[in-house]
């Protein structure tokens, strides 16, 4: 049962933050958005 929690928790994870896109930051998944103003903003 908890290998299929797990596996349900991290298709959930990456479904939501490098697939999904999201209109508040103009279409970007979550994890793509930061990395972009990362480097608008020149942190590392």
């Amino acid at each position: 049962m908890l290998q299929a929690q797990r596996d349900i928790s991290d298709y959930l994870m990456h479904r939501y933050n490098w697939v999904r896109p999201h209109q508040f930051s103009g279409g970007l998944p979550p994890d793509r958005a930061e990395e972009k103003l990362k480097i608008v903003s020149g942190i590392s």
